[in-house]
């Protein structure tokens, strides 16, 4: 697993293994090895040499990190062949409830404006589960103690 416990991509590898544990007979397990954006991880399943070793491939370790990293320890077009799709996880942008946005193309005709927070690099919230749709139809606001949090709005992985 590419990434540090907790996150969505986790939770899709755990529920794998415990189903690949019942139909192989035998133990399967997620074995989390975060860092450097999920090189690492994917740097060693590229260079393991059993027939047994496999990773959850993602957006971001197989088609993002080409374009971010200089050099990887790996070749994401030849050291890996896809065999499943297992998941289609939501990701939502999110925004200060008080921002007057009802959808991304207000919030960018906002930025363009130069009205609002102008913050770069703004993070991007995945909600596993949980039903995507507009601001006020089944979306949930953060809690009052998460709301001072500087940077509430913006999640990570």
């Amino acid at each position: 697993m590419p990434f540090a416990p907790g996150g969505s991509s986790e939770i899709v590898a755990r529920a794998v293994a415990g189903e690949l544990s019942k139909i192989l007979g035998q133990s399967v397990y997620v074995d989390n090895k975060p860092g450097v954006a999920g090189n690492v991880a994917m740097g060693e399943v590229a260079r393991a040499e059993d027939e047994h070793t496999f990773i959850l491939g993602h957006i971001g370790t197989l088609a993002l990190n080409p374009y971010i990293f200089d050099k990887l320890p790996y070749d994401p077009a030849k050291a890996f062949t896809p065999v499943s799709l297992l998941a289609k996880v939501p990701s939502l942008y999110v925004v200060r409830p008080d921002l007057p946005v009802k959808n991304l193309k207000e919030f960018i005709a906002l930025a363009r404006r130069g009205v609002g927070p102008r913050d770069q690099g703004a993070g991007v919230a995945e909600v596993a589960g949980k039903r995507s749709g507009d601001r006020g139809r089944g979306a949930r606001r953060p809690s009052s103690s998460s709301s001072s949090r500087p940077n509430s709005s913006a999640g990570s992985r």
